[in-house]
């Protein structure tokens, strides 16, 4: 998936609005507001590795990360 970002885009919500706004679109899968936001499988991905993966290509070395759990049991 490519997303086109305009020159000078920059992700750096608050965390407030990061939980209240873009996970929860996210959960009901808002495409529209969460097309910069990628999906990947962290269990399948060194540390390292991530960077290179992410939409939005930045030297800002602060990542978040929201995992859903998936209950098995």
């Amino acid at each position: 998936m490519n997303v086109v970002l305009e020159i000078g885009f920059r992700f750096l919500p608050p965390y407030e609005q990061i939980i209240s706004f873009f996970l929860k679109n996210k959960m009901i899968d808002d495409h529209t507001t969460t097309r910069h936001i990628r999906e990947v499988d962290l269990l399948k991905h060194e540390p390292w590795q991530l960077p290179a993966l992410s939409l939005v290509q930045s030297t800002y070395q602060e990542w978040l990360f929201f995992y859903k759990l998936n209950k098995i049991f």
